[in-house]
């Protein structure tokens, strides 16, 4: 019974070597890649989260804003200013109307 025995060579050998390696190394590189991409994500959807919270809050504080503009610039209010200025209410105004063609002269 002849059996036949397989013995690898050396070139055969180095070529499984470098080849387990690159894979080896392109596991780890497309691995590491993996991470860094999942890592960015995360990081800009808490950037995210916080400019959310942050408009959210602007714009509460415009509507407070906006509601004391109003109230500030109420009738009443500015009525109220005027008297302590101490000054008094018009009884009647008028306009002067100005040709379409006169002239000042001096």
């Amino acid at each position: 019974m002849n059996v036949l025995v397989y013995a690898p060579t050396k070139t055969n050998q180095k070529f499984w070597l470098l080849a387990s390696l690159t894979s080896i190394a392109l596991l780890i590189t497309l691995a590491s890649i993996f991470f860094w991409q999942n890592n960015q994500i995360i990081a800009r959807t808490y950037q995210l989260q916080h400019l959310q919270e942050k408009l959210t809050n602007l714009k509460e504080e415009n509507q407070f804003l906006e509601a004391s503009a109003t109230q500030e610039n109420s009738l009443s209010n500015l009525e109220e200013l005027i008297s302590n200025l101490g000054l008094e209410k018009a009884q009647s105004v008028s306009f002067i109307q100005a040709m379409e063609k006169s002239v000042v002269a001096r």
